[in-house]
């Protein structure tokens, strides 16, 4: 008695030391779980951040692209309207008749007056050069033209590029062979309009070069309002840059996004790039009417300064959100956690066997319910164990009437589990010999589908050759159709060959006429020409007619002779042809008559397959009621063989009952001897309790 109660004091040790450490974890666990409750809000915060971040971000790129290429583009559209209001203004300078006349150049004269004209309704051009074929020209830049430099305009770099062009008009961003003759600079223009004046023989007049003002275009380009720190520059087709912000740096020309956009297709368009180790918005529109192009550089920063100010802000909402939410579920965790120290504390006292505690907690919470349950259940525990008391002694003596009892009941019953076993093999016997019977008759209802399939396919066969044979006919009698009317053809044919021989008969008649009378012209030419030279100088000219007449008989004679040997080639062709038409009518005869025969055996063919596809739908009905036979066949032999697996499954689960009926009384023997010695212990474990 004393060892037990030893042993069983260590193992209360042991449980102490166990709970300890379970209560650490738990406590770990709680805190951690609280935390993570509250950071459940924090993290839909976070997400709520995101994607708040990422909208603006996207909305901010979607407003900047479109409000940058929109402007850009308004832009692009504005220079194109001024480069047009030009080439308009230098159109109609260029069609005054007094460009051809060399006395109208000179202060004061008609061209200067129209170029002062020009000038005062064109805001856009600055200055304007003219040379002129006859040597003269006019500038509006101080300084007058030499002699000469029509000529020596063409051989330049520029008219070069114009002459080669085949236009007669072009747009140049710099005219070095003018900057250097008339001391012009390209900082007092942007853009240059070169013209071709031709006169009516389209012989090139004189040259006139539009000069348009930088400053400006300047203007304009610092008017784009894109945003801080932005670039806008326009881009000549010759290769100047005309920024708006740094007038002495080629920013777009060298960058391969410039040359990508210069050669593509679309005439406007964006995107993101990489200049200077910085991203950009790069934005672009095309002047069409120049070949020139505007373009423009936007930060991504600045794109970007809206979204990265919600980032920060989420970012400190996020940030004292985890702050709160740890300080809060740190200091529930502890109070909950003193909690279930001190009622732990009293389930250890019960664990060990005092069950005299009394669970008392101030908190109204879940825990105020859990103290009171666990007051019920260690009153429910001290009654249990005084009934337990009290029925210890009653299973005891319960136990041993027991044991007598299930000894035999463990005899009868391995009795009847051998009988049960021979039932079970018969039925087992039955049941396989019939599975072999259903395998059998599977087989044959497989071989019978496949029949009945096959039977099935020819019948369709069968249907697709009468097609075929009814199409074949149709086409044997469209061809009889066709050998007849060409048949009938060639009738015609050899009815007009005959005809035309008839015909060429007549012709031969008329041209004997024509010989006979040619005949009988000579005869009269050569009496005209007898009595004309008796008549001597009166009969000279009745007999220069005489002779004309004689001439023209001969000439009329060899015509018909012509005419001969022409006729007699048509009728010997007529004849050939005639000869052939006439085999080719006897041979389309003997093509009738062979699809005559053809159509004849096709009908054969078609009452033959029609025989067969009747034999074929008797077979097929034949084989239907097969098919049915063997479907009631196989669904009597599936309900036999159900019946018969049934009653093996049934005679395998008795005997398998009886089995377990056998053990079990086995084991219920054991387990009386065994709740004797149980309730022994119980009695001694009874005894520890303090109640």
């Amino acid at each position: 008695m004393q060892i037990a109660v030893r042993q069983r004091e260590v193992e209360r040790k042991k449980i102490i030391k166990k709970e300890k450490s379970i209560k650490k974890k738990n406590a770990k666990r709680i805190r951690g779980k609280l935390i993570g409750a509250f950071a459940v809000p924090v993290i839909l915060i976070v997400l709520f951040g995101i994607a708040a971040y990422q909208k603006v971000l996207n909305e901010s790129r979607d407003n900047y692209e479109m409000v940058a290429g929109n402007t850009i583009r308004s832009t692009g559209n504005y220079f194109d309207l001024m480069l047009t209001s030009a080439e308009a203004s230098i159109g109609q300078l260029a069609a005054s008749d007094k460009l051809a006349d060399k006395s109208e150049y000179g202060s004061n004269k008609g061209v200067h007056k129209a170029i002062i004209t020009m000038l005062t309704a064109d805001e856009f051009i600055n200055q304007v050069h003219i040379f002129s074929a006859h040597g003269v020209g006019i500038t509006t830049k101080a300084g007058t033209v030499r002699q000469g430099l029509f000529t020596q305009f063409a051989e330049s770099k520029e008219g070069k590029t114009l002459i080669e062009s085949g236009k007669d008009t072009e747009w140049a961003g710099t005219h070095e062979f003018i900057d250097g003759e008339l001391r012009t600079k390209d900082t007092e223009y942007g853009i240059s309009f070169i013209k071709q004046v031709k006169s009516q023989e389209s012989k090139v007049i004189a040259y006139i070069v539009a000069d348009i003002g930088l400053s400006k275009m300047q203007k304009v380009l610092k008017g784009i309002d894109l945003g801080e720190d932005s670039i806008s520059a326009f881009i000549t087709s010759d290769g100047r840059e005309i920024s708006g912000q740094k007038a002495d740096e080629t920013v777009f020309l060298k960058e391969k996004f410039y040359k990508k956009a210069l050669t593509g297709t679309d005439t406007s368009g964006s995107s993101y790039v990489t200049y200077k180790g910085t991203e950009y918005l790069f934005v672009y529109a095309k002047v069409e009417e120049s070949g020139s192009m505007v373009c423009g550089l936007v930060p991504e920063t600045l794109i970007l300064k809206q979204a990265n100010d919600i980032k920060r802000t989420a970012a400190a909402f996020v940030l004292a959100a985890c702050i709160i939410a740890v300080f809060i579920g740190n200091g529930m965790a502890k109070g909950i956690g003193k909690t279930i120290r001190f009622m732990a504390g009293e389930f250890k006292k019960a664990s060990a066997g005092d069950l005299t505690g009394n669970i008392v907690i101030k908190r109204k919470d879940e825990f105020s319910l859990l103290a009171d349950a666990s007051n019920q259940m260690l009153e429910s525990m001290r009654m249990l164990i005084r009934k337990a008391e009290a029925t210890s002694t009653t299973a005891a003596n319960s136990a041993i009437e027991m044991t007598l009892m299930f000894e035999k009941f463990y005899g009868s019953t391995k009795d009847i589990t051998k009988a049960i076993g021979g039932i079970e093999r018969g039925a087992i016997q039955q049941a396989r010999d019939t599975a072999g019977c259903l395998n059998q008759m599977s087989v044959l209802s497989d071989k019978v589908g496949r029949v009945y399939e096959n039977t099935g396919e020819i019948e369709r066969d069968v249907q697709g050759t009468i097609a075929i044979t009814e199409n074949g006919l149709r086409i044997v009698d469209d061809l009889g159709s066709s050998a007849r009317a060409t048949t009938d053809i060639t009738g015609k044919v050899i009815s007009n060959i005959e005809e035309l021989s008839k015909k060429s008969g007549d012709i031969e008649n008329i041209v004997s006429v024509i010989n006979s009378i040619a005949g009988q012209t000579t005869l009269l030419s050569l009496n005209a020409s007898i009595e004309a030279s008796r008549a001597g100088f009166y009969g000279k000219g009745f007999g220069v007619v005489a002779e004309e007449i004689r001439e023209l008989a001969e000439r009329s004679l060899a015509a018909s002779k012509s005419i001969t040997e022409i006729i007699k080639d048509i009728q010997s062709r007529t004849v050939e042809t005639a000869h052939t038409a006439k085999e080719a009518q006897n041979t389309v005869k003997g093509q009738t008559e062979a699809i005559h025969r053809t159509i004849g055996s096709f009908h054969d063919i078609s009452s033959h397959v029609e025989h067969l596809n009747q034999s074929l739908l008797e077979l097929t009905a034949g084989i239907q009621e097969i098919e049915e036979a063997k479907k009631e066949t196989y669904t009597v032999l599936e309900n036999i063989s159900t019946v018969v697996g049934e009653t093996a499954t049934v005679a395998e689960q008795i005997y398998s009952s009886a089995g377990g009926q056998l053990r079990s009384a086995k084991e219920l023997s054991n387990a009386a001897n065994k709740l004797k010695e149980d309730i022994a212990g119980l009695d001694e474990s009874i005894n520890s309790f303090i109640l």
